[in-house]
């Protein structure tokens, strides 16, 4: 809980006079902890900062051209290239194969939609009360889902597996929580425009959902 470990920092630090006349802002140490998360490595055990590959920008995988791996037995990590480059052409590492969501909310960054690998939507439970309280146990009451046009999340797992083990029908959860999330974009004014492209292309194609070719302007 980052509002938590904010306050333990903020009531034990021995070097919070450093902050003085005024405590470590709260916005100020979300920011710095959202800097951090984004230049993290991950290792065997723990994770790690590794100043010079975190200044390597992304590209999709199929664009990258190096490869970062922790060597456990030298502890160190190594980057290496998988490609010829040209003297003086950048180098990209592959950030993994995430939505435009999860770019964003990690590294605060999006790809242009023709490159984006999947879609996700993250479903908090305070937006679907009522088909939680029906479905699922009270122990799973505060389970945030995953949905992913690519693949099956761990918590939508969890979520499927607990409604079946509560003698209710997985699938009417699935519906009725996607109805939900759906009802919150048919309803946005300024989402209808992308809406509408997407209708449009579905049209000519009814499993695209290159919304954006639809658009009026957009190259085809």
């Amino acid at each position: 809980d980052m509002i938590e470990t904010h306050r333990i920092i903020s009531s034990t630090c021995p070097f919070q006079a450093a902050f003085a006349p005024r405590p470590l802002p709260l916005e100020m140490f979300f920011r710095a902890k959202l800097n951090f998360m984004t230049r993290v490595f991950l290792t065997d055990d723990e994770s790690a900062l590794v100043p010079g590959i975190d200044l390597i920008n992304h590209a999709p995988s199929a664009d990258a051209g190096i490869e970062w791996r922790w060597n456990g037995e030298a502890r160190e990590m190594t980057a290496t290239t998988c490609r010829p480059h040209k003297p003086g052409e950048e180098l990209f590492q592959s950030y993994g194969e995430r939505s435009n969501l999860l770019l964003h909310r990690t590294y605060g960054f999006t790809q242009v939609p023709d490159v984006e690998p999947s879609w996700s939507y993250i479903l908090h439970p305070q937006c679907a009360f009522h088909i939680y309280e029906d479905f699922l146990p009270s122990s799973h009451a505060g389970l945030a889902i995953m949905l992913d046009s690519a693949r099956m999340d761990e918590t939508l797992c969890k979520a499927l597996n607990a409604v079946n083990a509560h003698q209710c029908d997985p699938g009417e959860f699935l519906r009725l929580v996607c109805a939900r999330c759906l009802w919150a974009y048919d309803d946005d004014a300024m989402l209808q425009p992308a809406l509408q492209a997407l209708r449009q292309v579905r049209e000519a194609n009814p499993s695209s959902c290159d919304w954006w070719r639809g658009l009026a302007g957009s190259p085809e």
